[in-house]
């Protein structure tokens, strides 16, 4: 299969870039070209700047991925990325995270009421509110945006708060941040 990673440089990103290209799917990652990590060398990169990608959408829709895969959706507004894929791509792979449930918001005392009773599943209730910090980071609003369209199938993957190697975003680690793709 054809498949365009957006973002993909860091974390996670590489490990399935490698992943996919292992398993011979033909596999391009758009991302600014900051990081550069060690990739199969049959991977293309298309640099480019996730905040004008407008810009490089006809030429990404031209080259027909089957599927698109956002690593980097952080807002509501980055739903439309993988949804300007419709009539093009199969589906589409979105990564979210656990932040997305209201217990989450509840531990971190962002949304009123007591903790949401455990073990969660992926029903359990999302937050409804956001903080400072999720001005710039609403994964529920992603979320939201994606299931409410019928034009490109869409998975969407929560994470759990995963660290490790490569972690420089991390908020238990705000010393290491690096300022993203």
């Amino acid at each position: 299969m054809r498949v365009l990673v957006l973002g993909g440089t860091l974390f996670v990103g590489p490990h399935l870039v490698r992943e996919l290209a292992g398993r011979g799917h033909e596999v391009t990652v758009f991302h600014r070209g900051q990081h550069e990590p060690l990739l199969p060398e049959q991977v293309r990169h298309v640099h480019g700047d996730l905040a004008s990608f407008d810009r490089f959408l006809p030429a990404l829709r031209a080259w027909q991925p089957e599927v698109v895969v956002d690593m980097w959706a952080l807002r509501a507004e980055h739903a439309e990325r993988v949804l300007g894929f419709a009539g093009v791509a199969e589906r589409a792979v979105v990564l979210s995270s656990s932040d997305v449930y209201k217990a989450f918001g509840r531990l971190n005392r962002t949304e009123p009421g007591p903790p949401e009773p455990l073990p969660l599943d992926e029903d359990a209730s999302l937050r409804e509110r956001l903080t400072a910090e999720g001005l710039d980071y609403d994964k529920t609003g992603v979320e939201r945006r994606l299931r409410g369209q019928a034009e490109l199938p869409v998975t969407v993957l929560r994470l759990p708060a995963v660290h490790g190697p490569g972690d420089y975003l991390h908020r238990l680690y705000p010393s290491n941040r690096s300022g993203g793709l």
